[in-house]
């Protein structure tokens, strides 16, 4: 498990749609809880039994939610917080997770421990785009983990996906033009 550390030279999904993001709510707290979170979902993903990740008592809670979320839909694990790059239109990213389901799909999932937001779907249509020479995948998914450890809102992005990743590949091309000696 990696954490958000980019050593390609290629700009993040993120990072090509950070024009169209609303930032306001990303405050130092929220960083580190998403950071920390996150960490606590790959290391439980990986192996760790779920006791043993410590956590802040106020973040335990979107931890319960993804592991209970995990449990009930995960059924084998292909990759964690791995990033990866497209070389050819020079974007990456680092998908949470991609996992085989209990419903037979392969799907890739990204965890939000923070609102719904438009440009998840495009960040997703990107992750897919990525994963898909080694990891294909039918289903993406942002999963927002609930602060009390209650089910979370799992907001799947099936539709669009075509359009979706052509959104993201303009926005790609958009950041090279006002970005060509990189810049990352």
């Amino acid at each position: 498990m990696s954490e958000y550390i980019n050593t390609t030279g290629l700009p993040s999904t993120t990072q090509v749609l950070s024009p169209w993001i609303d930032t306001r709510w990303f405050t130092a707290e929220s960083r580190e809880r998403g950071s920390a979170v996150h960490q606590a979902l790959a290391e439980y993903l990986g192996g760790k039994p779920g006791f043993m990740v410590a956590l802040p008592p106020e973040w335990q809670g979107y931890f319960d939610s993804g592991r209970r979320w995990i449990d009930d839909h995960v059924t084998e694990v292909l990759l964690i917080e791995t990033r990866i790059s497209d070389i050819q239109w020079r974007f990456c990213g680092q998908p949470d997770l991609i996992c085989k389901m209990a419903d037979g799909y392969t799907a890739l999932i990204d965890w939000k421990t923070g609102p719904p937001a438009d440009w998840h779907r495009l960040q997703i249509a990107g992750y897919r785009h990525l994963a898909k020479p080694t990891h294909p995948t039918q289903r993406g998914m942002t999963i927002h983990l609930d602060a009390a450890g209650g089910a979370p809102k799992v907001e799947e992005h099936a539709h669009n996906y075509e359009a979706d990743l052509n959104r993201l590949l303009g926005a790609v091309s958009l950041w090279w033009f006002f970005n060509p000696g990189g810049g990352t």
